[in-house]
């Protein structure tokens, strides 16, 4: 009987408040007019980032030379780039690129962050102490050199989202870790131990549903990051490589022509911007709307 008033207990407590968690959560971020607005203006981005081919009738990597640095005009809004490539076309693909090389940096880095965050604080002891000072060491190192090196002896276009994906889990390592700290020792969890669930089931639905709120936020800010690093390496010449449309390699072809046709510059950088800044103001808004010191008015 006792028993079974256990698990009652540690189901109505555990699953509710995450979910009641989620709730609050997603109506504090509702209200948060600049989150909201770029959430929109990112959704409405990557459809017709993905919808390219149909927005576009010109092929990124194909010109007319004749038409070389063109002005905007109707057949081309952005103008044409220097080897008579449409403009608003490579800015398209190529953001289809950075955010594919994002998303997949982000997942990389979160699954090694969350599970080394989640062992690290769950057992604690020696497990945290090994995995914590590796997570310090690897924070020690100057990541964007880290990055340029393994780049220039792995060069392609492909191992990118993995470079930095294996270089960026370690704040999310320790953001996993502090929240496993904090809700392992709640009731809840003690009363999941005592009626017999393995570490595995207390890990998986337990804990880690109460700390989804700070990886979904993780996550956000994660991709703007490897958006960020992703443009910096192309402009350097060791990301994606040329025809294949980056906006860090449009802005790299972009210099030749800096005071003749700075636009060809400033809309890449500007896409660049626009989408960090929305991706952090995400973030920010997430960050907001799941802290548990925030009340409901």
């Amino acid at each position: 009987m006792a028993t079974a008033l256990t698990l009652t207990r540690v189901q109505a407590v555990s699953g509710p408040r995450a979910v009641g968690q989620w709730q609050r959560g997603w109506r504090r971020f509702a209200r948060n007019r600049l989150a909201v607005a770029c959430a929109a203006f990112l959704a409405l981005f990557i459809a017709v980032v993905g919808a390219a081919p149909l927005v576009s009738p010109y092929q990124p990597n194909v010109g007319n030379l004749v038409e070389a640095l063109d002005p905007p005009s109707a057949a081309h809004p952005l103008g044409v780039d220097g080897n008579g490539r449409d403009l608003m076309t490579r800015l398209l693909y190529g953001g289809r690129v950075s955010l594919v090389v994002g998303i997949l940096s982000m997942l990389l880095s979160l699954a090694l962050g969350v599970v080394v965050g989640a062992l690290s604080g769950y057992y604690g002891g020696a497990v945290d102490t090994i995995l914590m000072r590796f997570t310090e060491a690897m924070l020690s190192l100057p990541t964007f050199f880290l990055v340029l090196a393994i780049l220039a002896f792995l060069p392609g276009g492909g191992t990118i989202p993995l470079v930095i994906g294996v270089t960026s889990w370690m704040p999310i390592a320790r953001l996993v870790r502090s929240e496993f700290l904090r809700w392992k020792a709640i009731e809840f969890v003690e009363a999941a131990r005592t009626i017999g669930a393995g570490d595995a089931r207390i890990i998986v639905q337990h804990v880690m549903p109460q700390a989804m709120g700070a990886i979904v936020v993780a996550a956000t800010l994660g991709v703007a990051h490897a958006i960020l690093t992703e443009s910096a390496i192309s402009y350097l010449g060791l990301g994606i490589q040329p025809p294949t449309p980056t906006w860090g390699n449009m802005l790299l072809e972009a210099q030749l022509y800096a005071f003749d046709r700075p636009m060809l510059a400033v809309y890449p950088g500007l896409m660049v911007l626009v989408t960090v800044v929305c991706f952090n103001a995400i973030g920010d808004g997430l960050r907001d709307a799941f802290d548990p010191r925030m009340r409901d008015y």
